[in-house]
């Protein structure tokens, strides 16, 4: 009995673990968005594929 007591306390752990990771990516999907936003917002859409080329050139030069 102590040992199943045990057993299912880990899996609450686990789950809390799982819902912190899943809290985590929203997180990281959000800064996402903000990131591609400011990048829309001072580059203009049209310009971001150039801007990731140039990026591109430059890692490839160095």
């Amino acid at each position: 009995m102590k040992l199943e007591g045990n057993v299912c306390r880990l899996g609450r752990n686990v789950l809390k673990y799982d819902e912190n990771i899943w809290r985590l990516n929203k997180n990281i999907l959000s800064l996402e968005k903000g990131v591609l936003k400011f990048i829309e917002t001072f580059l203009g859409a049209r310009n971001v594929t150039g801007f990731e080329g140039n990026v591109m050139k430059l890692i490839t030069n160095i």
